[in-house]
């Protein structure tokens, strides 16, 4: 059922609220990289000004403000559970809200602005619907960290990592042959002493240069 125009939600300080937040989350870093811990900041930042929105700006009744209140906190609080280890612990714990919070902000106004002129109790439940949806699809996605611009490197939960990568592409190389043992040239018979009483002259000259010979051989 369609509420008269009084009774529709204010919705534009929520817009105002999420497009500085993504602006300065998402914008800021792609021109001055050096602001991306300042953008961070304000991307957690941006979800306190949403929640300011919803509380005092939003003219909802109070019982739908505080309801959907309270399932965006146990929405974020019972996330964790269902989240990959990199966006659940990764940071000390801070990784989920740096990745989360904008992403659920979006979400929120998003699903008001759709629904800003519908009654309770279609509006809140079409509302917390979309924050638990913003919290869950999470689930579907891992990270890799941040890159250098302040961006999460967000990928599906199922695909592997650098890691499984590696060890996949290690794997299917292929072996190395082994080498073939070298072998060690033959040592030289010793020749007799040429020098040796006895040994006419001239044997004695062709010994000494067949032993010259084979000696620049074996040094060639």
């Amino acid at each position: 059922m369609v509420s008269n125009p009084s009774n529709d939600l204010r919705v534009w300080p929520g817009l105002a609220a999420v497009a500085v937040q993504w602006l300065v989350r998402f914008g800021l870093p792609a021109v001055a990289p050096e602001t991306s811990p300042y953008a961070i900041i304000a991307g957690v930042a941006g979800g306190g000004l949403v929640a300011i929105w919803w509380l005092a700006f939003s003219r909802a009744p109070w019982l739908e403000r505080l309801g959907v209140l309270a399932v965006a906190i146990a929405g974020m609080t019972a996330a964790p559970m269902i989240l990959h280890r990199s966006i659940a612990t990764a940071m000390m714990g801070m990784m989920f809200p740096i990745v989360g919070i904008p992403f659920t902000s979006l979400a929120w106004v998003g699903a008001a602005w759709a629904v800003r002129r519908l009654r309770a109790p279609q509006r809140p439940v079409w509302i917390s619907a979309a924050i638990l949806c913003a919290f869950g699809s999470l689930a579907l996605l891992r990270t890799d960290g941040i890159a250098g611009e302040g961006f999460p490197n967000l990928a599906w939960r199922w695909s592997p990592d650098a890691e499984q990568k590696l060890l996949a592409s290690a794997a299917s190389a292929p072996l190395t042959p082994p080498l073939a043992p070298v072998r060690a040239s033959p040592a030289l018979k010793p020749l007799p002493d040429s020098g040796s009483p006895g040994t006419p002259p001239r044997r004695r000259r062709t010994r000494i240069a067949y032993r010259e010979r084979l000696e620049s051989v074996a040094a060639g």
